[in-house]
């Protein structure tokens, strides 16, 4: 039987985790203290492996039954949706560091920060990213 908003909102924990199929492979994973897992239990090579597509209510039904789907979208081109997702991770974290030290070089050349061996420039370097952080100028 599939999910509806009403059966997700009223399900109640039990002593032990357990599952509510919505179909496709994907389920939702209730644990005793009440928080609520979107799962998806697929075979890729071979082998069963799970993928996890979020929280609810952060990832809602309709999202978390997208998200299977661009997941089987993947198995069927061949490609593991666990193994995309960490590379899709890595370049986000390299984007990332590459921003950082970007804007770094920038807040440098402009002479706004100087970053010697002394900890007391260190900390003021870090206190003024994070000035910009805090008025949403870097992410």
């Amino acid at each position: 039987m599939a999910l509806d908003g009403h059966l997700i909102e009223n399900v109640k924990p039990k002593d032990g985790p357990f599952k509510q199929a919505d179909g496709g492979g994907m389920y939702l994973l209730v644990q005793p203290n009440g928080a609520k897992y979107w799962r998806l239990d697929y075979r890729f090579a071979g082998k069963q492996k799970t993928l996890a597509l979020g929280v609810y209510p952060a990832v809602s039904l309709v999202d978390a039954r997208a998200l299977r789907l661009d997941a089987l979208e993947l198995l069927v081109a061949s490609i593991d949706p666990s193994e995309e997702r960490k590379k899709e991770r890595a370049r986000f974290q390299e984007e990332n560091t590459r921003r950082k030290a970007d804007l770094i070089k920038n807040l440098q050349s402009m002479r706004l920060v100087s970053f010697p061996d002394g900890m007391r420039e260190i900390w003021h370097g870090r206190k003024l990213i994070a000035t910009l952080r805090t008025h949403k100028t870097i992410k």
